[in-house]
């Protein structure tokens, strides 16, 4: 700064003049710096990432090589790619440039998480669900919207639920969250009061005769003779012919296999 240049000139034939300039002003370039509001490497795709730069008035934001056309000293971003570079061009009030450091994260993609029943959404009071998780590396379960224990490997749920209970999952991969899982609702009953009869009241009958078993109690039921499964449905009563002597009736709910007393003949 405030240094002199002179020219001197010759022409060809040897003429001479010299020529001076006034004393240059220098200043200096600015020194830019770039920060975040992220301090790790690796980011979840759709997070938003706060930048700011320091050490100069005005500057341009670069993303992957290309301007974002801002001109103030921080910028939010939420649509980051992976290692996708980003800097700032810094201007001084003089016209002087720089450029910051470089900024660029491993963006990782959340995962897509599924839950799978492999049984029946009724169940028994003390049945316990058969549900799986996949998708992710570790999971967290919900019940009716609270979380059910903590992340972990496990990707099985099996409990005892209440009535109409609902069941979903939230994957983890690479320090990212799957959104909540579609909710599996459950209807949870209690086990039925059977009853069963006989046509005939004291169990002793001819050889050829027909005796008419009846139950009730439950939804749908399983006759059984001497364990053989003869009738199952809705129909609560069951024809036995021919029935020999010492020959067993047992009559289940078909849902719970909830007996009745056994019949004998």
């Amino acid at each position: 700064e405030g240094n002199e240049i002179s020219v001197l000139v010759i022409t060809s034939q040897g003429c001479k003049d010299s020529i001076s300039t006034g004393p240059f002003t220098v200043f200096e370039s600015p020194n830019i710096i770039l920060t975040s509001s992220v301090t790790s490497s690796s980011i979840c795709s759709g997070d938003n990432v706060e930048f700011e730069a320091v050490g100069a008035p005005v500057f341009e934001y670069f993303l992957d090589g290309e301007s974002l056309g801002i001109t103030g000293s921080t910028v939010n971003i939420d649509s980051l790619e992976n290692a996708q570079p980003i800097f700032v061009l810094g201007t001084s009030s003089q016209g002087c440039t720089d450029t910051s450091n470089i900024i660029s994260y491993n963006v990782f993609q959340s995962p897509l998480v599924s839950l799978f029943n492999y049984d029946d959404t009724t169940l028994c009071i003390d049945e316990s669900t058969n549900l799986e998780a996949f998708g992710a590396d570790m999971y967290q379960f919900y019940v009716n919207g609270a979380p059910f224990g903590g992340f972990d490997l496990n990707t099985s749920f099996n409990e005892t639920l209440n009535h109409l209970d609902e069941v979903s999952v939230i994957g983890e991969s690479n320090g990212c969250l799957s959104i909540l899982t579609n909710q599996i609702q459950f209807s949870v009953y209690d086990y039925p009061f059977l009853n069963s009869s006989s046509s005939d009241n004291d169990n002793v009958i001819c050889a050829q005769d027909t005796v008419v078993f009846s139950a009730s109690g439950g939804e749908s039921f399983d006759f059984l003779l001497n364990g053989q499964l003869m009738q199952s449905g809705a129909l609560d009563v069951y024809e036995a012919y021919p029935i020999g002597n010492q020959d067993l009736i047992q009559v289940f709910d078909s849902k719970s296999q909830t007996p009745t007393k056994t019949l004998k003949q």
